[in-house]
């Protein structure tokens, strides 16, 4: 049951992949979603206020967390309903979120707040939610977030602009997509 996000209010990005799923249905055999998760560390970053000089995430995250986890969740569904309306045969693979705030990441946060257990509860909701839209629920993130070695190996979170500035950068690097990969 439930509508179909309209094509009008999706993203370019969205729209975009849609439309090359379209050219390509016949070659299509998996797709792999990859969604939210910027959101869910803005939400944990925005409810910390200032960065500089951080306030225990905790409250704020709690009393917002039910309503977030259930707007990504109609998200993640209407998403897999829209690629399956595309391709109906393909496999659709989504991603689960990394606990990039956990203690043993050593960023940001960490000292402050653990995200853990916000990171298990948005885990559980999406991967029910898509596994019944037919999809997969993959987590893929073990590999990455043992430690904040694994975090700059595979991912761009400990990188660097041109200046030599921070310029962290949460996406798989590409030793990160090669893991993906792998599993």
């Amino acid at each position: 049951g439930g509508e179909l996000a309209p094509l009008a209010r999706l993203s370019a990005q969205h729209q975009a992949a849609l439309a090359f799923l379209r050219d390509e249905r016949d070659r299509v055999g998996a797709v792999s979603l990859m969604l939210g998760g910027n959101d869910l560390f803005g939400l944990v970053v925005a409810c910390a206020g200032d960065l500089e000089a951080p306030v225990d995430p905790g409250p704020c995250v709690d009393a917002n967390l039910e309503a977030f986890i259930d707007g990504q969740v109609r998200l993640h569904v209407n998403t897999v309903r829209e690629i399956r309306s595309v391709v109906p045969e393909a496999i659709v693979l989504v991603h689960l979120e990394a606990d990039i705030l956990s203690p043993q990441s050593g960023l940001l946060l960490d000292a402050y707040y653990d995200a853990s257990r916000v990171v298990e509860e948005y885990n559980a909701s999406v991967s029910a939610a898509v596994r019944r839209a037919g999809a997969f629920a993959v987590d893929f993130n073990r590999p990455f977030t043992r430690t904040r070695a694994s975090l700059c190996r595979y991912t761009g979170l400990c990188g660097v602009d041109a200046d030599g500035q921070p310029d962290p950068d949460g996406h798989p690097s590409d030793a990160g997509y090669a893991k993906i990969a792998e599993l």
